[in-house]
């Protein structure tokens, strides 16, 4: 797979909306934790949105002092050469 793109949270937002079923999270020390296809939404809305960062913010550095429990995710589209499409959360604290 290879990165595509930065998101936003209103990309997060189309990809749910489209029924995207590939979302995965990295936490540093941890293994990748792909997120279970039946039901990946609840963590999306309550852990990732809200401590999203905006892809214009990384341009020139970001706090973790604006974010709720001092973390933040950064987003991003990866695809492989099918076509397949999954979003990576990268977690920062």
């Amino acid at each position: 797979m290879r990165r595509v793109r930065p998101l936003s949270a209103s990309d997060v937002r189309e990809f749910m909306r489209l029924g995207l079923k590939e979302f995965c999270a990295a936490d540093v020390g941890r293994p990748l934790q792909w997120l279970d296809p039946a039901s990946p939404y609840e963590f999306l809305k309550h852990e990732v949105l809200p401590t999203l960062v905006e892809p214009s913010s990384t341009e020139q550095g970001f706090s973790l002092d604006g974010f709720p429990g001092g973390y933040a995710y950064l987003a991003s589209e990866w695809q492989d050469d099918a076509g397949g499409q999954a979003v990576l959360f990268e977690k920062y604290h």
